[in-house]
């Protein structure tokens, strides 16, 4: 069988468990979710890589998994820190209570 089918496979079947995944209710929680579907992106990622970016049959192919994990590494921590600066008690006045309404109607003294 040719590997470009087995990786179609591959692609198919992540998706289909994926999509059940979510479609049936297999996890309670929305950050299990997006753990469980990333780690299917990953797979599916991967089996692309290796046999259609000739990864498979590269002599130095650590060389360029270590460049692509440095490479994916710094990406994390830039989501990281872009997200995490987007949290409004990280920011400035973030811990700051909001001003609550003025009443306009007269005191009754």
């Amino acid at each position: 069988m040719p590997l470009i089918w087995i990786v179609g496979g591959v692609l198919v079947a992540g998706t289909a468990i994926t999509f059940a995944a979510d479609l049936m209710g297999w996890f309670k929680s929305f950050n299990s979710i997006i753990a469980f579907a990333m780690i299917v992106a990953f797979v599916k990622a991967s089996a692309v890589v290796v046999i259609f970016m000739h990864i498979k049959w590269d002599y130095k192919w650590k060389t360029i998994s270590w460049t692509m994990l440095c490479t994916f590494a710094f990406f994390i921590g830039m989501m990281y820190l872009t997200v995490r600066s987007e949290r409004a008690d990280s920011k400035p006045g973030g811990s700051v209570p909001k001003p609550t309404a003025i009443s306009t109607t007269p005191d009754q003294d």
